[in-house]
């Protein structure tokens, strides 16, 4: 792992512990729960932006490549039902939400996931 690799780690791990919501998915039937701190997005409406609309892309959740072993696999794998992850907010509140697909990966450690209430 670099140096700056280092830091954007702690800088994620910073951010998730201030704003951040528990995830927990159970891989498989009887399996022991996997959870991970992520970032949970929801915007909205469209805000301007310099000159162009922003688009809102739904509900998405962000996590460090490593912290849901297995998950990014098993939204791919078209063989396989549709996975469930559960997200306590801060609030407490607890919502159950299906993982539809992977939308971007920014920096080759960081996944995003689009995720829809259930």
């Amino acid at each position: 792992m670099g140096f700056f690799d280092a830091y954007m780690r702690t800088a994620f791990d910073v951010v998730t512990t201030a704003m951040g919501c528990t995830a927990t998915w159970i891989p498989s039937l009887g399996a022991e729960p996997v959870t991970a701190e992520v970032l949970y997005k929801d915007p909205t409406e469209g805000q301007p932006l310099i000159d162009t609309q922003f688009e809102i892309e739904g509900c998405t959740m962000e996590y460090k490549k490593g912290d849901l072993p297995g998950l990014r696999e098993a939204v791919n794998s078209s063989a396989l039902p549709l996975q469930i992850i559960t997200i306590t907010h801060q609030d407490g509140s607890v919502f159950e939400y299906w993982v539809k697909s992977y939308i971007s990966e920014y920096d080759g450690q960081t996944l995003v996931a689009k995720i829809v209430q259930r």
